[in-house]
């Protein structure tokens, strides 16, 4: 490199005992004050392109010095001393606090080297069991691999080799699900008898086994919600430590929204019309697993040469037609196909505005003297532009009450005490259809 960081300490003498490179970092620690004349305390980041300093000040006590740098990748450890207390401890990237392990119990870390998951430092300490370890060899220089830890001793000229001791990874978690509508509430319980995780990956596959439409990482919790279309889902979760990641857990189907179906929908119902001018209303009764409908029109039974036309997923349609009969029917549809056709009904388009046919089902309930009514509109005949409603005190009469309306029902409050008979009739531009049966209304 054609760059140097000025490295200065507080008597003018200045001791970088570590270099760590990591990505575009490289890291130093040892004994000194400031780095390109930042006050830094034993430990200090340069880039590795400019030598501009790039770590945040280092939270540290006074009397820093730090003897080995190591990393996993997310993390770099330091060992050493500060303010006269052993420590081994870590900084986060790129986090300025230093979070120690130690003090260890007056062994100071000469050296570090984080190996197969497992952090060494100096005679060797052991941040799981917060403790060093037997080892009392002091280290001043070490090299590591995935297998182990060589010490090499310049006052000896010995080479004391340690291999990487196994780490303990976490086991395979627990896993549970929950769905509320779009809501998928995942937890999950670690596996007591094996390591502690650090962390959790939520992976969702679109098949048993597969990890192909999500992998989320969390940390600190063991629960997870997400919205999710509607589909289905298979949801794992494995847990990670510095020793590697665990088995996976239970794998667990989500299903969001609807099964998807199997079979085409069954046949709608009944279908019927309604004529007014050139003006053809029909209904039918729905399919429950419809996502459309086809409406078939023939020029002979059976026949679909007028046209097939899609419609949404509704049970009614109005549609203009020229003159002449069409045999008609409805198909419901879905991803997984089209259902037999409705039974077929004739509609002849003559221009005329025929009379609408009598409403049917019509009810009545009284409380007080509130009297409420309703019926069906007629399926056949001239479509309805309203309804009249009849009252007499006897069979027939209409001398008691005549009230238009245009929906099929109507409430009428402050009803006089009396016996009635009561019909409906439907009328259009054609004129008054006929009537409904009478109901007999008692108002006490």
């Amino acid at each position: 490199r054609s760059w140097a960081p000025a490295v200065d300490g507080a008597d003018g003498t200045t001791l970088i005992r570590a270099l760590l490179p990591l990505g575009p970092t490289i890291y130093l620690g040892g004994e000194f004050t400031s780095v390109n004349s930042q006050f830094r305390l034993g430990f200090g980041a340069v880039d590795a392109v400019t030598g501009e300093i790039v770590q945040p000040e280092l939270y540290v006590l006074g009397g820093t010095r730090i003897n080995g740098l190591a990393t996993d990748g997310a993390q770099v450890f330091v060992a050493g001393e500060s303010f006269g207390a052993p420590l081994v401890g870590s900084a986060s990237i790129p986090g300025s606090e230093l979070v120690a392990y130690g003090p260890t119990g007056g062994v100071v870390p000469s050296s570090a080297a984080f190996v197969a998951g497992r952090l060494y430092a100096g005679r060797e300490y052991d941040v799981e069991a917060g403790a060093p370890t037997a080892r009392t060899t002091p280290w001043d220089r070490v090299v590591a691999d995935s297998t182990g830890v060589l010490n090499i001793s310049p006052a000896t000229g010995l080479l004391d080799y340690y291999p990487a001791l196994p780490g303990n990874p976490p086991g395979a978690p627990a896993l549970t699900a929950a769905v509320a509508g779009n809501t998928v509430a995942l937890s999950w319980a670690p596996d007591a008898a094996a390591g502690a995780p650090s962390s959790y990956t939520v992976f969702a596959g679109s098949q048993p086994g597969a990890n192909d439409l999500a992998a989320i990482v969390v940390r600190g919790v063991t629960t997870l919600t997400v919205n999710a279309p509607n589909g289905l889902y298979y949801v794992t979760v494995v847990g990670r430590n510095a020793f590697g990641a665990g088995p996976p857990s239970n794998e667990v189907p989500v299903q969001v929204g609807p099964p998807p179906c199997t079979l085409p929908p069954t046949v709608p119902g009944p279908l019927t019309h309604t004529i007014a001018g050139f003006a053809v209303t029909l209904k039918w009764g729905p399919s429950p697993t419809a996502a459309m409908y086809w409406l078939d029109a023939g020029s002979v039974p059976g026949a679909s040469d007028v046209g097939s036309f899609p419609l949404s997923n509704t049970t009614s349609v109005t549609v203009g037609a020229p003159l002449g009969t069409y045999y008609v029917r409805v198909r419901a549809a879905s991803a997984c196909g089209v259902s037999p056709p409705s039974n077929e009904i004739a509609v002849t388009v003559n221009g005329v505005v025929p009379l609408p046919d009598a409403p049917t089902g019509l009810v009545a309930s009284v409380a007080g003297n509130v009297v409420s009514l309703s019926w069906t509109p007629p399926v056949s005949g001239g479509t309805p532009a309203g309804y009249r409603l009849e009252a007499g005190y006897a069979p027939g009469a209409a001398n008691a009450a005549v009230a238009p309306t245009t929906a099929p029902g109507l409430r009428a409050s402050g009803v006089p005490s009396a016996t009635y008979y009561v019909r409906v009739r439907a009328f259009n531009a054609a004129g008054l259809g006929p009537a409904t049966p009478e109901v007999v209304v008692t108002v006490p």
